[in-house]
């Protein structure tokens, strides 16, 4: 006996059908953040670490030399899985999420569909639908073509310090809250601003940076030259074992390179990542003794 189809059914069940799915939907949109965890757990977890696992809980030895033998087959990137950063990881637990309630969604409105109309209707209608979202809305698919740009190349992430380009400006702030389609970013006056994903021209991590220049600028007479350059040298050798946000020792150059009454001597300082603002103060106060310790003035 054929079973009947969804528009044989009577108009009650059909309903029904249709607010179960909208609650199969609606519950999936709730659990979505901790189906995206779940999903990350299994990301995390890395192959190597199988055999352990086994063996604590099925106490089975051999099983797990065999399946430890099984896994030095596979390549490395796959053995040994890095874990994401924690703050990463909350931004990719953020886009799949996202990602599982739009597809949930969009589902639930093909089952509703199927519930009012055969199945060639819905392929038809699922045909033009897509035709028209892809003329009509590409800038929202830019958006989020580029939300998992950000996802799979690693960006950046809630936590870090970014400049943008979006359009025709140039927004400098923290980033709060990544999505699919957007990106919250907190400005350094306290401003939120919602960003498009796809409007998004070039980006300037800051927080993926090794150090941060904390250059210092002395202007001496020409005739402490000679004697200044050897003592800011030797100085710029000790600074790091005084001062911890140090990355290593000063440059003493000359941008300009030139030579009058009075001269521009530059101090190349790299400090430790964030911490040259809290550094700078600091080497000023020590050149400053130190040259009036040896008689040289600055002038202005």
């Amino acid at each position: 006996m054929e079973t009947a189809a969804a528009g044989d059914l009577p108009l009650i069940i059909r309903l029904i059908n249709v607010g179960l799915i909208i609650f199969l939907a609606w519950l999936i949109y709730r659990l979505s953040w901790r189906l995206a965890g779940l999903f990350l757990r299994f990301y995390e977890f890395s192959p190597s670490h199988l055999p352990a696992h086994l063996q604590h809980h099925t106490g089975e030895e051999g099983v797990s030399k065999l399946i430890a033998r099984l896994i030095d087959w596979l390549p490395g990137e796959i053995i040994d899985i890095p874990p994401p950063h924690e703050q990463r990881r909350q931004t990719l637990q953020e886009i799949i999420s996202s990602a599982i309630s739009v597809i949930a969604f969009v589902l639930a409105g093909l089952a509703i569909l199927g519930q009012f109309a055969p199945m060639s209707t819905i392929v038809t209608v699922t045909g033009l639908l897509i035709s028209a979202l892809a003329f009509a809305g590409r800038t929202v698919i830019a958006d989020y073509l580029a939300g998992f740009g950000i996802l799979f190349q690693d960006q950046f992430y809630v936590g870090e310090k970014i400049k943008v380009k979006a359009q025709l400006d140039i927004i400098e702030g923290t980033v709060e809250q990544v999505s699919l389609n957007a990106t919250w970013l907190r400005s350094l006056t306290g401003e939120v601003y919602v960003i498009a994903n796809g409007e998004m021209r070039w980006i300037c991590n800051y927080s993926r940076g090794i150090y941060s220049a904390a250059n210092i600028t002395l202007k001496i007479a020409a005739a402490d030259l000679q004697r200044t350059v050897p003592l800011l040298e030797t100085l710029g050798q000790e600074a790091p074992a005084v001062f911890k946000e140090m990355h290593d020792p000063w440059q003493v150059i000359s941008e300009s390179g030139l030579l009058a009454e009075h001269v521009e001597i530059t101090l190349a300082v790299r400090a430790h990542f964030g911490q040259a603002v809290h550094l700078r103060p600091k080497l000023l106060a020590l050149i400053q003794a130190r040259l009036a310790r040896e008689g040289i003035e600055l002038v202005s």
